[in-house]
């Protein structure tokens, strides 16, 4: 699978992660998601957009139309509970998803040793049971 199609399956929780931290115009979103991931999600609002408006549709996120920063008229969202369930299952899969792909290639080890660095597993099972909205970060 290309990187852009694995991207593009990430796409509904990472913009209801940048939610969780609050209401946001869909051009805060993008900015946020930018900063967190260094650049790694450069994400465009051609992908974006419509992926909000089919939130929205969902009931995951609410959308309200209000006058933005430079005086015009924007759309700004905000996630419901409905969005965070359905943003805690989503990264459970990956979770799972990841370890299975990582033990099947073998790099499991590999990966443990990385995430051990910052995480001590107590930590990483509390992520993984909890869901990512009760999410510490590492001292």
């Amino acid at each position: 699978m290309a990187t852009s199609q694995i991207r593009k399956g990430s796409t509904t929780p990472l913009l209801l992660a940048m939610l969780v931290e609050g209401t946001m115009y869909g051009h805060e979103i993008l900015k946020r998601l930018r900063e967190r991931s260094d650049g790694a999600f450069d994400m465009s609002g051609g992908l974006a957009y419509p992926s909000l408006k089919n939130m929205a549709t969902e009931g995951l996120v609410e959308s309200v139309v209000a006058k933005g920063p430079a005086g015009h008229m924007c759309r700004r969202y905000t996630i419901t509970d409905q969005g965070l369930e359905r943003l805690n299952v989503l990264c459970k899969e990956w979770v799972d998803f990841t370890v299975q792909l990582h033990t099947t290639l073998g790099t499991g080890e590999a990966v443990g040793a990385l995430l051990a660095a910052e995480y001590t597993k107590r930590e990483m099972e509390r992520v993984y049971e909890e869901g990512p909205l009760h999410h510490v970060e590492p001292a």
